[in-house]
């Protein structure tokens, strides 16, 4: 009976000596663990609190590589128009750039790109001393400096359409600034006919909900029209308007259009990669497969000791 007592007292030590240490290494640690909450872990400047109070609904985008580097903007759930871990496509990186190849091209972002009239930023985040462009508003000037940049919104529904030949085409139609982008999009010729335009009409696009891999809209317009989505186009996304499949066109080099009707909408874009698909459906058939084998062989044991 002592032994039983004592293996008794042995667990409930050994959880308890489990718990302790646990409890100290948390407290020895918490001030360095990444889960706890950023404004401990990061606290924010004063022009990053400007940026939280005022670029909401749009992009920024510091100018200069060692302003704001990496994924420091996402720390602060600030939108960077260079990309996270300055991951790109190359459709984007030609956009900005004018060529591709460059992988890590948002590293040496110093300077203000010709066709950032495309792009959904909102306000331009500069070094100190930096040289504003003239016609620009300054907003802050403090520690860093910030302009309103006159960039287009997120998502907007257009009513003119100008086909192209080919990338170098629609980037030099961008650079020139001869279009009003708000109005017009850029698409390669061989899908302008999935859209049918020319309204004049009043029409509205408002994003309300918005998550890595996917994005809800709410659409409204008076006559068919175009719904622009300014997110980086990319095979694997899927669009549904009212529940039915649309298809997705690169609109403006890089980012998505899809064909809308009169009235109002919802429209829903998913990230859906084949390859994951594909990857899900391989891994469902591989642990069938291990069910499977550890299944057969205890079947045929027991069908075995029957026919005995």
């Amino acid at each position: 009976s002592l032994g039983l007592l004592q293996r008794g007292i042995r667990r409930p030590a050994r959880v308890l000596l489990l718990a302790v240490c646990a409890f100290d290494l948390w407290r020895f640690a918490s001030p360095y663990n990444p889960t706890i909450p950023a404004r401990f872990a990061a606290p924010a400047t004063a022009g990053i609190r400007y940026l939280q109070e005022h670029a909401e609904g749009g992009r920024l985008l510091p100018i200069g590589g060692r302003l704001l580097p990496g994924n420091t903007l996402l720390r602060y759930e600030l939108s960077d128009a260079r990309g996270g871990d300055w991951v790109n496509v190359r459709e984007y990186e030609y956009l900005v750039t004018g060529r591709t190849g460059d992988f890590d091209f948002g590293t040496r972002f110093d300077y203000t790109p010709r066709t950032i009239g495309a792009l959904n930023v909102t306000h331009w985040v500069l070094p100190q001393g930096r040289h504003v462009p003239p016609g620009l508003e300054v907003v802050y000037d403090d520690e860093i400096v910030v302009v309103r940049a006159p960039g287009l919104p997120r998502a907007f529904v257009a009513n003119e359409l100008r086909a192209v030949g080919s990338d170098a085409e629609a980037r030099k139609l961008i650079e020139s600034g001869e279009l009003d982008l708000r109005r017009t999009v850029i698409v390669p010729a061989q899908d302008a006919g999935w859209f049918d335009v020319g309204f004049a009409g009043t029409a509205r696009a408002t994003v309300v909900r918005s998550l890595p891999n996917r994005v809800e809209l709410d659409v409204g317009t008076v006559a068919a029209g175009i719904l622009v989505l300014v997110d980086t186009w990319l095979p694997g996304w899927e669009c549904e308007i009212d529940g039915r499949a649309r298809p997705i066109v690169r609109a403006n080099l890089a980012f998505r259009a899809v064909p809308v009707g009169p009235g109002r909408h919802r429209v829903v874009f998913r990230y859906r990669p084949r390859g994951a698909r594909l990857g899900g459906l391989l891994a469902a058939a591989a642990l069938l497969g291990i069910a499977l084998g550890g299944a057969v062989p205890r079947f045929r044991d027991r069908a075995t000791r029957r026919s005995r």
